[in-house]
This record gives C-alpha cells, sequence and structure tokens, in this order.
C-alpha cells in the first residue's frame, strides 16, 4: 500500500463498543483510497475552504494534510481560511500557513454565507474547491487527489460523502455513525453516482465543488440557519448534474454531544434542511454552548 493511501485517524475506529460495525467502515474507506487511481496528467488546481472559529488544533492537523497532499500532487492546492472572530492562534496558523483569510463578524455569520465568501475568494485558476471546518479532517490522506480524479468527466459537478466520528465523538455519536445501515451501504459500494436525494447530500462538511458549480448557482443565503448544502444538491440533481458519493473524500467530524444535545441538532438539522431561514445563535447555543463562549 503506497503511503498516501492510508488514514489519517485509523485509531478513531478502534475504541467503538461494537469494533466489528466501526471497523467495517474504516475498510471501506481505506479501500476506496487504495482504489483511487488519480491520472498523473490529470491533476487540476484545487483550493480547501476551512471556516473556523477558535480552531486552532484542528486547523493546524488540515494545515499538516494539505502539505503531505501537495508532495504527491502537481497541480497547486490552496488553502482557504473564512474566520469567524477567533480569539485563539487559529489566524497566526493561517497566516503562516500562506493561507488567504477571509474574516466574517459573528453578527452577521450564517452558513452558506461564510462558503459562498470562500468561494469568492477562489483564484480563478482552481477548478474545484473542497468545503470543511476547522475541527474536521479528511480521513484519507489521499482525500483532496483522489477526490479530484472525477472532476476529469465535465458532467460531474461535486464529490461528498458522509461524515465518520471524530477523536472527541461521544459513545452516542459513535453508535449514530457506526450502527446506520444507509451510511455504511453507500460506503460499502465505494464511489458511485449519487442517483436521488439523501440525508447528508453534498453537505457543507466534506464536498468538492467544481467551481463552474458553483458559479451557476451560490450556495442560497435564504438557508442562513443551514440546509443550504442539502438545497445545493437538490439544485444539481434536478438541473442534470452528476454527483459522487466517493468515500474517499469522507471526513473525520463530531462535536462530542451527549444524548440531550444530540438530539436536539437532530432536530434543529431536520427542521432546517427544508425550510428557509435566519441564523440564530440561540438555537444553535441550545446544543453548541461551546461555540459561544
Amino acid at each position: 500500500m503506497s503511503q498516501k493511501a492510508k488514514l489519517t485517524r485509523p485509531q478513531v475506529f478502534d475504541d467503538f463498543w461494537l469494533p466489528f460495525f466501526s471497523r467495517r467502515q474504516r475498510r471501506a474507506i481505506l479501500k476506496a483510497a487504495e482504489e483511487a487511481k488519480v491520472d498523473p496528467n490529470y491533476q487540476p488546481n484545487l483550493a480547501i475552504i476551512t471556516r473556523t472559529k477558535n480552531d486552532q488544533a484542528g486547523l493546524e492537523a488540515i494545515i499538516k494534510h494539505v502539505e503531505e497532499e501537495r508532495k504527491n500532487y502537481k497541480g497547486r492546492i490552496d488553502l482557504i481560511v473564512v474566520d469567524t472572530e477567533s480569539t485563539d492562534r487559529t489566524i497566526d496558523l493561517a497566516k503562516a500557513a500562506g493561507a488567504t483569510i477571509v474574516s466574517i463578524k459573528q453578527s452577521e455569520f450564517n452558513y452558506p454565507k461564510s462558503i459562498n465568501l470562500g468561494f469568492e475568494a477562489v483564484k480563478p485558476d482552481i477548478e474545484a474547491a473542497f468545503i470543511t471546518v476547522g475541527h474536521a479532517l479528511p480521513a484519507a490522506k489521499n482525500a483532496l487527489q483522489a477526490g479530484s480524479r472525477h472532476l476529469k468527466d465535465p458532467k460531474v459537478m461535486a464529490v461528498y460523502a458522509d461524515q465518520v466520528p471524530n477523536k472527541n465523538a461521544s459513545s452516542i455519536e459513535k453508535s449514530m455513525y457506526y450502527l446506520i445501515a444507509q451510511i455504511y451501504r453507500r460506503l460499502k459500494r465505494g464511489a458511485h453516482v449519487t442517483p436521488r436525494m439523501h440525508a447528508g447530500l453534498t453537505q457543507g462538511t466534506g464536498t468538492l465543488v467544481r467551481m463552474e458549480a458553483w458559479r451557476q448557482h451560490k450556495f442560497d443565503e435564504a438557508y442562513g440557519h443551514g440546509g443550504e448544502d442539502l438545497a445545493w444538491g437538490r439544485w444539481a440533481l434536478k438541473a442534470g448534474h452528476k454527483l459522487i458519493y466517493d468515500p474517499v473524500v469522507a471526513v473525520h467530524h463530531t462535536h462530542g454531544l451527549g444524548f440531550i444535545n444530540l438530539f436536539r441538532e437532530a432536530r434543529y438539522w431536520l427542521y432546517i434542511s427544508f425550510h428557509k431561514g435566519e441564523f440564530k445563535q440561540k438555537k444553535v447555543a441550545k446544543y453548541r454552548p461551546d461555540l459561544f463562549k
């Protein structure tokens, strides 16, 4: 197995109380990473758009990930950090890494706006941008370059996957990700064209979007409270664009929520996925109080 076809945090899959389920997800993602054959003659310029708020440790891991991918990639991989009033060393790290920094005030924040601001900062020669957040990390070491291979097909407008637990995952979060049959079925199937809508479609944490597609249809800022990613995927499918599900671009992303806050989060996201509305800090703070301390 080549060095670039390894996982970034394989140990995360080992501490679940039912390891059979977590380790089969690990195998599915690793298999996708190993089978991703990158064309040496097609390695387009990419960007990774990372949205941060006091994500010093997470951003440091993302920067290291990008640096490692650059070693095995002929194209350029730019880093764009969209920061919401961080008070730790997030901005210092971004500057040291040579990232393009876009600042947004907390009072002006909403989910699609932060994504669109990142895309607006992308340079003209970039083919596609990968959306993520500072406290998430691609699960495969070759995620960006492997995901970009699908862009050789001009009909492909986005590449995405389901999220998997991070180091901070609670027991209930691990159970939710590892025991949902639909998630494992998609992971096991490997890279495939998305036939229809489903939960997690083109999610705002872990999706590679072709710049041409974003210029056609930006993320709808009427979904300020979230759900803009699902709405974008809905538009893409309706417009006849090709979306690729590929486990190789899966990201580790959890918030360490207990049962009550996880229930609140699920209820919140279920509602906002199909209803437009403004971002309201108080509602998000009910299940993510850590964001606004």
